[in-house]
């Protein structure tokens, strides 16, 4: 729980960072709900993986999908950029 919430602190601090560094801070709510509502609909699909699919399998598939997803913050230029880079990083 510890290093859960270290990413979504951390994914929130990004997202402040960004949208500041885009003269846009007043959309960081904004955008950081966009992120929140993935993860949500994320969430609620999880009944959809199979049970055959290990805790384990699915602890290093959810890492993997966050270490990646997490690149495109790296070259974010415009919100809406951002926008699409927090929605797909939402879902891990």
């Amino acid at each position: 729980m510890v290093l859960q919430d270290a990413v979504v602190g951390s994914s929130q601090a990004a997202v402040a960072t960004l949208t500041e560094r885009l003269d846009r801070a007043s959309r960081s709510g904004l955008v950081y709900a966009a992120m929140g509502v993935m993860s949500a609909v994320a969430g609620l699909a999880m009944v959809a993986v199979p049970e055959r699919l290990a805790l384990r399998a699915r602890w290093r598939i959810a890492t993997a999908a966050l270490v990646v997803l997490s690149v495109p913050l790296l070259f974010v230029g415009s919100l809406g950029t951002l926008y699409a880079a927090v929605v797909v990083l939402g879902v891990a």
